[in-house]
């Protein structure tokens, strides 16, 4: 018996799953608001843009925007952006965000 993979730390599940609850995975996408039109690999370059206060605030308007805005490359980036330009050591956390 496979042994089901672990839940997504912010809930986010494949397509499938909510065809298969009868659910609208463009009601899930109605939570990203006007950036929900564009495709995912679109919405994570537009938030490539944002710095850690920017991204903070995306985290907490929705479920939704706050799967997209924890991944964890811009995390990475905001912090190598903010460490690197200061010079400064950098301690690696838990994960990029807490970084």
């Amino acid at each position: 018996m496979d042994a089901a993979p672990p839940p997504h730390p912010y809930g986010v599940e494949p397509s499938g799953n909510a065809f298969a609850r009868g659910e609208s995975v463009a009601a899930w996408r109605r939570g990203l608001g006007k950036i929900g039109a564009f495709d995912d690999a679109t919405i994570l370059s537009l938030l490539g843009w944002l710095d850690a206060p920017a991204l903070c605030a995306v985290c907490v308007a929705s479920s939704a925007s706050r799967a997209f805005a924890s991944f964890e490359d811009l995390w990475r980036n905001v912090a190598l952006c903010r460490f690197g330009a200061r010079g400064e050591a950098m301690t690696y956390r838990n994960c990029w965000k807490e970084t």
